[in-house]
């Protein structure tokens, strides 16, 4: 969706907003995330978002553990894993596992309490099933 004018973030002030955010990030993907938000004026999309931030509210509040750690992105060692004999160094392979287990510690809180924090029990659904 196109918004007009061009320098509408700037108008309301979002990019400092944005810089804030990117700020609280604990890696390049937070730094990814941020980026690409966008606004939204689909009136469910907004309502799922809310969902999604009163949920994780709910979730530090209470005190529940909350994996905040190994937040790497392992994606740029997809190209050299995808290669025939090639393999990782030893940091690397450690960074990808520290990855996978920071997500199955989400998931696992999550499927745990999916009936508490629904919106948020859906973001991992599908990476589950694609390591599963």
């Amino acid at each position: 969706m196109k918004i007009y004018p061009s320098d509408f973030e700037l108008k309301l002030g979002f990019d400092q907003i944005r810089v804030k955010l990117e700020n609280y990030c604990l890696g390049k993907l937070g730094i990814k995330e941020v980026e690409q938000i966008a606004f939204f004026s689909d009136p469910q999309s907004i309502k799922t978002l809310l969902q999604r931030c009163r949920e994780l509210k709910q979730i530090l509040e209470k005190g529940d553990v909350f994996p905040l750690t190994n937040y790497s992105d392992p994606s740029v060692y997809f190209d050299t894993i995808r290669i025939e004999d090639s393999f990782l160094e030893e940091d690397n392979f450690l960074e990808v596992a520290q990855a996978l287990q920071a997500i199955l510690s989400i998931h696992k809180l999550l499927k745990a309490s999916k009936e508490e924090y629904p919106e948020l029990f859906k973001l991992t659904e599908q990476v589950v099933c694609l390591i599963s």
